[in-house]
């Protein structure tokens, strides 16, 4: 329906209210298929085409480690790898966004000296750059906008160092220990420390070791015994739902043989395939595992814990009918006749009858009718008083 400019007006709209709704996520089995990513040109993986969809250098050179980003932003350094792992959350599993902050992940992972090692697991929680808190997602300079990081306490524990934030202000964070946080709620849990974060408190930080996934040279911002900053396994891209798993810790030791695949619809184990078959890449393509293939396990593995984020806005429109508006209708009711006597006989304006409103229509820019209001009873509005009326849409 098109609005008639003659029995409309311009009203003014604004958002009243927005509302943010989180609905907790529990991700298990079949619903967390691994999938391995292989950019390198002789291993010939069409999924190599993941690593541009995700803003993932495409080869090592298209992300040279001299480069000014690399030197500023070394921790986007550790992101350029040569295999990733995604995991692909089905779109049922979760509404317009996913916050960042309240994810946790348990993943099998081979572990030890002896390859394959033990099996075991380990866990990732979801954390930001941009914030000396986890935030639920953050805009990165590489990646993109709606990401957070992942960091893995198994790996690298957070920085615990000092700090300078934007305001000038030192800060320490020396109490930190685990990305976890000091309580279970995950708006305790710490933000990453970016490497821009410490040049002023060099060699401040506590921790020993340091678990690179990419080897960086001696003179490289710092790779030293007690390293300055915090250093990714993969990151999640909030409104598309992926995990990207990057670290070489993971892809490296990823218990591929003792995962299932689907065949015939039917789930098959992995190391039950002919030897051929295991050793081309294509075959780690949504890998799963069922809580009995994992039994020897103390903790739970492949298991993805986060909260679901629906974002609703309503818009208040105020609706104004003035003197000498709005007091004519069409409606079969309405004594027409009386009016375009009156008109013919120069009577005054006010001895029409009034008309009734029952429906306020709401039209966008183009004349289209977007939105109906139903009064709950007949409004009177006759050719010298005014009524105002407050609409509210949802969106």
């Amino acid at each position: 329906m098109i609005a008639d400019s003659k029995t409309t007006k311009k009203v003014d709209s604004y958002i009243a209210l927005q509302r943010e709704v989180s609905k907790p996520e529990i991700l298990v089995e079949d619903d967390i298929k691994y999938t391995l990513c292989d950019r390198r040109e002789n291993v010939g993986d069409k999924k190599a085409n993941y690593f541009m969809s995700f803003n993932l250098p495409f080869e090592a050179d298209a992300f040279p480690i001299d480069s000014n980003l690399s030197k500023t932003f070394p921790e986007l350094q550790q992101l350029n790898v040569d295999q990733i792992i995604t995991v692909p959350i089905p779109s049922e599993k979760y509404d317009e966004f996913i916050d960042g902050k309240t994810i946790e992940m348990k993943i099998p992972l081979y572990t030890g000296s002896t390859t394959p090692g033990a099996l075991s697991a380990i866990t990732i929680h979801g954390s930001s750059y941009s914030s000396e808190k986890a935030l639920k997602s953050e805009s990165n300079v590489m990646l993109g906008d709606n990401i957070v990081f992942l960091f893995s306490d198994d790996i690298n524990p957070p920085y615990t160092g000092f700090t300078r934030n934007e305001l000038g202000d030192g800060d320490d964070k020396s109490n930190q220990t685990t990305w976890e946080g000091p309580t279970s709620s995950p708006n305790d849990r710490p933000g990453a420390t970016s490497y821009v974060e410490v040049q002023d408190f060099y060699n401040t930080d506590q921790r020993t070791n340091v678990n690179y996934s990419v080897p960086v040279p001696s003179g490289y911002p710092d790779n030293r015994p007690g390293y300055n900053y915090d250093i990714p396994v993969g990151f999640a891209v909030l409104d598309k739902g992926y995990i990207v798993l990057t670290h070489t810790e993971i892809t490296q030791n990823f218990p591929w043989e003792d995962g299932l695949i689907m065949s015939g619809g039917t789930p098959v184990s992995y190391s039950s395939l002919p030897p051929a078959v295991q050793q081309n890449v294509e075959t780690k393509t949504d890998v799963f595992f069922n809580q009995n293939d994992i039994s020897e396990l103390a903790t739970e593995a492949s298991i993805l814990r986060y909260k679901s984020l629906d974002t609703s806005f309503k818009m208040t429109s105020v609706c104004i009918a003035m003197p000498q508006e709005f007091y004519l209708s069409n409606n079969p009711t309405w004594d027409k006749q009386k009016a375009i006597d009156a008109i013919n006989n120069d009577e005054e304006f006010a001895n029409f009858d009034p008309v009734y409103l029952t429906e306020i229509g709401l039209y966008n820019s183009f004349g289209e009718l977007i939105g109906v209001a139903r009064l709950s009873e007949p409004v009177e509005k006759d050719f010298v008083n005014a009524v105002t009326f407050e609409v509210n849409l949802e969106m």
